[in-house]
């Protein structure tokens, strides 16, 4: 996970907290699911889902970035 800290002496600080998820599985005849939640400000916070695939193995990424006022 990477903290990034923006802001002045005496403003409010804004960490950005960065969450990766990987699952990687046998390619089959059966298929694969996945599903991911959070709730968040649309404003300052994403997430980015990312799927590679070859003839024998599944890959899906999910990143996500979360932003925390102090």
């Amino acid at each position: 996970m990477g903290n990034k800290q923006t802001g002045s002496s005496g403003d409010k600080i804004m960490v950005l907290n960065n969450q990766v998820t990987c699952a990687v599985v046998q390619r089959s005849a059966y298929g694969f699911h996945t599903a991911s939640s959070c709730f968040w400000d649309t404003t300052s916070d994403g997430t980015c889902t990312v799927r590679w695939e070859n003839r024998t193995m599944n890959c899906i990424v999910n990143v996500f970035a979360i932003a925390i006022v102090l």
